[in-house]
């Protein structure tokens, strides 16, 4: 057997070992992310409207970083 087609490990959090984010990873947070919605009643019109800080209708990276944060999730830089 060689060292070709080297696995890839998925930890708890669901990175790969090879730093991205798995399927299941992305899963687990859109799953966070849907849940926070619905306890804090909030449709995706209202949070696009939270998250769209200067109002131009687009949300820009930065905007996106900070929304995200804004609802703490617990995500890292990395998983937003």
């Amino acid at each position: 057997m060689s060292g070709h087609g080297k696995k890839k490990g998925l930890s708890a959090s669901g990175r790969t070992s090879t730093g991205g984010i798995s399927e299941r990873g992305v899963n687990l947070i859109l799953e966070k992310f849907a849940t926070t919605l619905f306890y804090n009643d909030m449709s995706l019109k209202r949070v696009f409207e939270c998250f769209d800080i200067d109002k131009d209708h687009t949300i820009s990276k930065n905007e996106f970083i900070y929304g995200m944060n804004q609802l703490q999730l617990g995500l890292t830089i990395f998983e937003i």
